[in-house]
């Protein structure tokens, strides 16, 4: 709550005990005997009417707080800790603002009680009904003024309500409403006549027998200029989509084109946020996505978020062409699992996510609040229908308004209309690289499902299925001979992506005139929210897919396979109260049971890979044609309201995948509990897109294999007591080195920001694309267990001085780019994917070739082919690595490990240190080389090579780092395997100094360090 709030709040608590007051005041006359208690009860009943809004927020703010979890939130790496500590704060300062509103509260009583009680307020209250509530010119001035606020919500229906906010509308309507209740009370007490029930009731009464219905679907503003072609099915627009040349171009490299359909359900702004984020981070993260995206079937807030989509992904360029062949699938994924370094700004936001963020940071309920309780309202009593009362219209322009806002803020490269304001049926075609929306809502009448959709389903409409396509229908002859044309409806984006979200009584359901015997008989049909009948788009999406996957095997389409990718987090919820018995019994059941379809939906999805496919060779390893992300409130349950804080979409952004913090399954799903699969749903696609899937099966079952056969004596390895406690020490390096460095970068790109708009204003060239909002990195899970490796190595060693280990964490975590460099996998598909040192290498050995006077090898050849590809690099003629040239050893012995080896001779070096050390006397890296993969076999042979490995006079590193006329510097100097120039020393001892801070501070923690961290967490 801010200042804002906390004074709409006092307005309407004062507000309401003022409007009691003048009643009372005029009331008391009029009864008899209101002496003792009862004129005690009549001064009482002012002051608690008054404080009933005060003691409601107050009891939301309590209930709002999110809960504190222990254990699972404490590991460094885990997205938990990462909400826990955003959310520190928060958990605090709504316990200070919960206190504070009960000193509100106290103090309202007080003063409310006071002023009750004195006679110059009784007399000031009763002038105040005798000289203005009384009069009827005041009344219509009190109705003047309703009509003129009312007015500037419908011209400005957005703006004037955010600047109120929610509580500042609901302040406006109390005072409207109590205003003109206290002039028609008067009245009432002075003609002795009910006006309100007649007045109110009868004109309520009126408009309902009469029909005053304003929710007709809004039209879009080209309606009557665009012309009524005839619909394609959805049959034939995935033929035509699938055999645009692009699209044949990538089938033929990869083999089998793989078709994306997105399922996302609804829930409101947190679906919302949940559906764009994911789309518009997988858009970012590979560009070809979108080539690939053939359909959303979306629900209620689902399809708000896959409009938003939509709208972002216009703004850049659509062409199909615009998806280069040669350049890099997925950059920032394709560089982490090649292992190749330190991904650069990898949790950076791209452009279609910034924008998407843009129009999701709107406050959308503020609008709908305005709309509810004034034009609505107002409504509710007038028998002719106004369409511009309907507050599902607000909702709609406060996003195409929001559009507006984020084509002006992030400019893209491609159309820069709306395309939120534009007719819903141009918002795809068959060649503009853009997803067809599929907007699920139900018919309040018949209860079938109504998808509004830019293609028909079934070209012949039958109407005793329950899937109908939202379109007019006229059908031609009878019989066989039958023909059925249908056209679309000339509605906005925005107008259909809220028509599935219309969930009674937070928006109406919506009335749409059509003939469609489909649907309805009537010629109307009332359209509510999609989740009715089905939560999650699955249906309408494996509806689908069985329609498209028709045309497989014929001649002319290439070979495809369609993915389901499910953005829904279904499971069977718990009974919870039985509060009133049989009363709400029915009604529970009905809430349920509409829940409980997105878990059979699930289910049915889950099924589709255990059907027989004569295309699917059993030998051959395959992603399931079923991939779904989840996204769960571990702190309180997420909001299904239209607006969202600042917090919440963190959370949400968090669970809208990280594919570093994939830990992959047997099937490539997350194997961490309670993370999101979004993480691996990332390197799923990834993996599709690049044509890598077998190679990426491959390298989980060597790293399986190698983990397995060690997994046992590690488990049985003594584990001495921890000297130094990973979490305390983790979060040092966190905060102290990888969000201070990070903060450092941001500044730096600000600046140059800053200096390119100012040299740009001047000579008036483009302005430069600006710089995305801060945000902190954290370190990722795979990163923290490599670290954890290390510090149990430590323990087993008898050494004890933290210099040692400050600069073996020091060195390490620069040799490893802050240990994100791992096994490099040598799976690239495109020549601009390979490093540059792989480049040179390539051109120095085919040099050889060709002085030899043997045929040079073709670098596109070596693409999608790994084991080729580290061949030729690492096992040539003369290579210094030790690996025998015509055999697989420059595979085998790629580089892998926190300290990196390369080659045979380095692996069985590593090999015999370790077992000089009595460390996995079994270990055997020439056989199993992934074993290296594993963090704490790496960590061994780390401390291995620091232990045994001699340098400067046969000594080890661990002696050279005893000497203590020896800096970090120097020793860095020595060890000359590793970079090791004077800047790299330099490096090497500003990290060593770093974590031997944190070492001392997670030895010795203060207590001011550890309340500090408990109140305010990261902020």
């Amino acid at each position: 709550m801010t200042v804002r709030e906390f004074s709409a709040l006092g307005v309407i608590a004062v507000t309401i005990w003022a409007g009691a007051f003048q009643l009372t005041t005029a009331s008391l006359p009029e009864i008899a005997h209101a002496t003792g208690r009862l004129a005690f009860y009549i001064r009482l009943a002012p002051v608690l009417l008054g404080a009933l809004p005060i003691i409601a927020a107050t009891a939301g703010q309590f209930a709002s707080r999110p809960a504190r979890k222990v254990g699972e939130v404490e590991e460094v790496g885990s997205i938990f800790r990462i909400q826990d500590h955003a959310l520190a704060f928060e958990r605090n300062i709504l316990l200070i603002l919960a206190i504070a509103m009960l000193i509100m509260l106290v103090c309202f009583v007080i003063f409310t009680w006071r002023m009750g009680s004195r006679d110059r307020s009784i007399d000031l209250a009763s002038r105040a009904n005798n000289t203005y509530f009384i009069r009827y010119r005041f009344l219509a001035l009190t109705i003047g003024g309703i009509v003129l606020l009312t007015t500037a919500f419908i011209l400005l229906p957005d703006r004037l309500a955010q600047f109120f906010g929610s509580f500042g509308v609901i302040a406006l309507f109390a005072v409207c409403v109590v205003g003109l209740t206290v002039h028609f009370a008067l009245l009432t007490i002075k003609f002795t006549f009910p006006f309100i029930p007649v007045v109110f009731g009868g004109l309520f009464l009126l408009a309902s027998l009469l029909g005053g219905d304003d929710h007709e679907l809004r039209t879009a503003a080209e309606a009557n200029s665009l012309p009524k072609d005839a619909r394609m099915s959805a049959v034939a627009a995935f033929r035509e989509w699938l055999l645009q040349k692009p699209r044949l171009a990538e089938a033929r490299r990869l083999g089998e084109y793989p078709v994306f359909i997105v399922a996302a359900q609804g829930g409101g702004i947190y679906a919302a946020n949940n559906a764009a984020r994911f789309l518009a981070r997988m858009q970012d993260l590979c560009p070809a996505f979108r080539q690939h995206l053939f359909a959303i079937s979306a629900v209620s807030g689902g399809s708000v978020g896959s409009a938003i989509f939509a709208a972002a992904l216009h703004a850049e360029n659509a062409s199909l062409d615009s998806n280069a062949a040669d350049g890099k699938t997925c950059p920032k994924i394709a560089d982490f699992l090649a292992g190749v370094g330190r991904v650069q700004d990898i949790d950076a936001p791209g452009p279609v996510e910034q924008r998407v963020a843009s129009v999701l940071a709107t406050d959308f309920l503020s609008p709908l609040v305005a709309g509810f309780l004034f034009t609505d309202f107002t409504q509710m009593f007038s028998p002719v229908a106004i369409p511009a009362f309907d507050r599902a219209r607000f909702l709609e322009y406060t996003l195409e308004n929001a559009g507006d806002k984020m084509l002006d803020s992030h400019k893209g490269t491609g159309d820069q209309s709306n395309l939120l304001r534009a007719d819903f049926q141009s918002h795809w075609t068959v060649g503009n690289n853009m997803p067809a929306l599929l907007f699920n809502t139900t018919d309040a009448g018949s209860g079938k499902r109504a998808v509004i959709s830019p293609f028909d389903f079934d070209p012949l409409h039958p109407n005793d299925t329950d899937l109908c396509v939202l379109a007019g229908l006229e059908r031609v002859a009878t019989g066989a001979d039958q023909t059925v044309k249908s056209h679309s409806l000339r509605i906005s984006l925005s107008t259909a992506a809220f028509t599935s979200a219309r969930f009674p009584w937070v928006t109406p359901a919506a009335t749409v005139s059509l003939k469609n015997d489909c649907i309805t008989t009537n010629p109307q049909a009332r359209l509510v929210d999609g989740g009715y009948v089905e939560n999650s788009g699955i249906e309408t999406a494996l509806d689908l897919i069985e329609k498209l996957n028709s045309i497989k095997g014929t001649s002319d389409a290439p070979k495809f396979r369609i993915y389901l990718l499910s953005l829904v987090s279904g499971r069977f919820g718990d009974h919870g109260s039985f509060m009133f018995g049989e009363l709400m019994e029915p009604v529970r059941a009905l809430l349920s049971t509409r829940s409980s379809r997105t878990y059979v939906a699930l289910n049915h999805a889950t099924s589709i890979d255990r059907r027989p496919d004569a295309e699917v060779t059993p030998s051959v390893q395959r992603f399931p044609t079923f991939g779904r992300t989840d996204i769960t409130g571990l702190f309180y349950s997420l909001p299904l309201g239209w607006t969202l804080s600042q917090k919440t979409e963190d959370i949400i952004s968090l669970s809208s995948g990280r594919f570093w913090d994939c830990v992959p399954k047997d099937d490539f799903d997350q194997s961490r509990q309670r993370q999101s699969n979004a993480d691996c749903l990332q390197v799923k696609l990834f993996h599709l897109l690049n044509g890598s899937v077998a190679s990426a099966f491959e390298t989980l079952k060597d790293a399986k294999l190698a983990h397995a056969a060690y997994a046992d004596e590690l488990a049985k390895e003594y584990r001495p007591t921890p000297k130094i406690k990973p979490q305390p020490l983790l979060a040092c390096y966190e905060s102290n080195w990888l969000q201070e460095r990070g903060y450092e970068k941001y500044q730096d790109k600000a600046a140059a920001y800053a200096h390119q708009l100012t040299e740009s204003s001047k000579d008036h060239s483009p302005a430069p694309s600006p710089v995305p909002p801060y945000r902190k990195s954290y370190m990722a899970y795979f990163q923290a267990e490599q670290v954890k490796a290390l510090l149990q190595e430590w323990d087993r060693v008898e050494e004890t001085d933290p210099r040692i280990l400050a600069y073996i964490l020091g060195s390490v975590s620069y040799d490893s780019s802050d240990f994100t460099r791992s096994s490099e996998n040598f799976s690239y598909s495109a020549v601009s994917q390979l490093p540059q040192k792989w480049h040179d290498r390539i051109d120095k050995n085919n040099a050889k070739l060709v002085a030899a006077n043997r045929p040079p090898v073709d670098v596109n050849s070596l693409l999608n082919h790994p084991k080729e590809l580290a061949n030729f690099v690492l096992g040539y003629d003369g290579n210094p690595f030790g690996n025998q040239p015509g055999t697989d050893d420059g595979w085998l012995f790629r580089p892998r490990g926190m300290y990196q080896l390369v080659g045979r001779e380095q692996y069985q070096e590593a090999q015999r240190q370790t077992q000089q050390l009595d460390e996995l006397e079994g270990l055997d890296l020439l056989t199993l080389p992934d074993a290296l993969r594993d963090a704490k076999i790496s960590a061994k042979v780390t401390f291995a090579h620091f232990r045994i490995s001699p340098y400067e006079n046969h000594q080890t590193l661990f002696e050279l780092l005893k000497d203590r006329a020896k800096d970090w510097t120097a020793v860095r100097a020595l060890q000359t395997d590793m970079e090791h120039a004077p800047a790299d020393g330099a490096r090497v001892n500003a990290r060593s100094e770093m974590f031997l801070g944190c070492i001392e501070e997670a030895l010795h923690p203060t207590k001011i360090k550890t309340l500090q961290s408990q109140l305010y967490g990261e902020e």
